[in-house]
């Protein structure tokens, strides 16, 4: 009898922690039926979306150092460091994005997303911090030819994730339909930046 106590509190512990909730036609929140196999689904799919956030906000603090750049009120060789320090939550995020085990449904998105941290993004903040503290106009040049490549992958990969998550149930990707970099500098850093694309 005990057993059989203790592997039902499990399974209502179990429950509990996976039970999420929506809003009915009512407008009354309500319990989201799920089975086991949804619930899956739902953790495969966050654990690919988490590594997708992660990946947009060191895009978001990119965004954020052209925006000082190109509102020129501080003194570009102070922003080229910025640079520099971001590369390092850049191998960081490389390392993470690389370890992390997604379901192979996934496994062409996390190459997607690889290849973005390891290749657009960090190119694009190498030849950045070069171009301001050497005044490399090649390196400038070749920054921005990163810069391009940088908002068209993550273009892709945002559309990407979005419908793949659009297919799991219970998977919240408001944040992900509604985000782009126009939308993002427009919102979070007042419109100034220049072209993206």
């Amino acid at each position: 009898f005990m057993v059989l106590a203790c592997v039902y509190l499990i399974f209502l512990i179990y429950g509990a922690l996976n039970t999420s909730y929506v809003y009915n036609d009512d407008g009354k929140v309500i319990a989201q039926k799920m089975s086991v196999k949804q619930i899956q689904d739902l953790r495969d799919f966050e654990t690919i979306a988490n590594e997708y956030r992660q990946a947009r906000t060191v895009y978001e603090a990119a965004l954020q150092l052209d925006y000082r750049i190109a509102a020129g009120i501080e003194d570009p060789l102070l922003i080229a460091p910025e640079y520099e320090r971001l590369l390092e939550q850049i191998e960081a995020l490389a390392i993470q994005c690389k370890a992390v085990s997604v379901s192979t449904q996934y496994t062409q998105l996390q190459t997607m997303l690889n290849i973005w941290i390891t290749t657009d993004i960090a190119v694009y903040c190498q030849n950045m911090s070069a171009a301001i503290s050497r005044n490399d106009a090649s390196a400038a040049e070749r920054a921005l030819e990163y810069r391009t490549m940088a908002y068209n992958d993550f273009s892709v990969i945002t559309a990407n994730i979005a419908a793949m998550g659009a297919q799991v149930d219970g998977a919240d990707i408001t944040d992900i339909t509604e985000w782009s970099p126009e939308k993002y500098i427009n919102q979070q850093i007042g419109g100034i930046g220049g072209e993206l694309g």
